[in-house]
Parts: C-alpha cells; structure tokens; sequence
C-alpha cells in the first residue's frame, strides 16, 4: 500500500516526532537498492501504528533507530535487514504478529534498552520478541521482552542455529 516515510538511496538524514498511522507497508523505511551502503540516518521519536513493518532498514548501515513507539504490526515492528552497524535503542514495540525486533543477515548491530511486549494474535509458525538471524558480532543488552503471557526471559529470543555466537552474541535480558 505503500510507505508513510521513505529513505531512498540517501545519507545523513535525520527522522524525528512524527506519527504515521495507516496499513502502510513500512512506517519508515531506509533502503539502498543494491548492496550495503553506508547510510547513517537517524530515526527518532516517532510513533508508527498499523504498519505491515513499523521501521524497515535493508542495505543500509550505520543507522540510529532511537526511542520509537511501534504498535500493532502486521509483520515485524522494527526490521534491520543487510544492514550491518545499525543501532536499535530505547524503542518501545507493542502487539507485533511476527517478531517485535528482527535482525536478520546484520553483523554488528547494537540492539540495547529496548521494550517489546509481544504477542501473536493470529500468527502461524514460531516467532519472538527479539530474532537475530544470520548475523554476527551482535550485542542484545538490557531489553525487557513480554510475551503476551507475561512471561519474560530466553523464551522470547530466538538465535538462528546459523548464527555463530561463542562468545560474539551478548545476550543480557531484564533490565530497563
């Protein structure tokens, strides 16, 4: 249906306190139509509501994706996809069908401080608050992840068996 934000192919950009309410496809989106790019844009502050996937990056790294609000999604509500070097930090992501967060083929990125309350109202299949698929050298520090039971803890992560973590993936749940 289309995207309420969209980062084509640009650096250096700064997103900050909007609301986009809607069934967009992607509330904010960072995209480079081929291969990584060093995008280093900044999304801020904003509320997304309804969006298939709230924020979507794929091939564009160096991103800061700091204190959203995402409510609501059909898919995912923060999606880093080929984008290594992204930072994740302080947003808060609410009813998301699939994964709250999802990390996918990212190599060092930083997913820290964030708040996922999780549930999978009409989802098939097995997802979580917080997937890191394919990537490397990922930290995930001091994220508190709700399932919709209210459970929290290791039961809402998931680390792909691809996923080489000795001692690469920091996992530290609870905190605020």
């Amino acid at each position: 249906v289309g995207v309420g934000i969209d980062i084509n192919s640009s650096t250096n950009n700064t997103v900050v306190g909007n609301v986009i309410r809607g069934a967009f496809s992607q509330g904010i989106q960072t995209k480079h139509p081929s291969g990584d790019t060093t995008a280093m844009n900044t999304i801020s502050g904003n509320t997304i509501v309804g969006a298939n996937v709230g924020i979507y990056s794929q091939n564009s790294s160096r991103n800061v994706l700091t204190g959203n609000t995402i409510e609501t999604s059909a898919i995912s509500g923060i999606w880093i996809n080929s984008a290594p070097y992204t930072g994740v930090y302080g947003n808060t992501v609410r009813s998301s069908v699939e994964h709250g967060i999802k990390i996918q083929a990212s190599p060092s990125t930083k997913v820290l401080h964030n708040h996922v309350e999780k549930s999978r109202s009409g989802a098939a299949g097995t997802f979580y608050a917080l997937a890191v698929i394919n990537s490397t050298n990922v930290r995930v520090d001091g994220n508190t992840l709700l399932m919709s039971n209210g459970e929290t803890g290791l039961v809402s992560i998931d680390v792909d068996s691809t996923t080489p973590h000795f001692g690469l993936l920091y996992l530290f749940i609870g905190g605020s």
